[in-house]
């Protein structure tokens, strides 16, 4: 299962992209999920693991993002 994203660049110096979001966040990485603005990458995962609507749905997701190279 593909989670849908956009990634953007931020420019390290100006960081203009990260102002087009919230002008309280200074840092990448950054989320902006159905009004919600989330930084940390931390704080990230949990936010999504809340919002997801069934457990296998989360598990599908939770496992594709940790998937470990063996």
């Amino acid at each position: 299962m593909k989670v849908p994203y956009e990634a953007v660049e931020v420019n390290p110096i100006t960081k203009a992209e990260l102002k087009k979001v919230t002008t309280e966040l200074k840092k990448v990485p950054v989320m902006s999920y159905k009004n919600e603005v989330v930084g940390d990458s931390v704080a990230i995962i949990d936010s999504l693991k809340k919002s997801l609507s069934s457990d296998k749905e989360k598990s599908k997701i939770m496992s594709a993002l940790f998937v470990e190279d063996t």
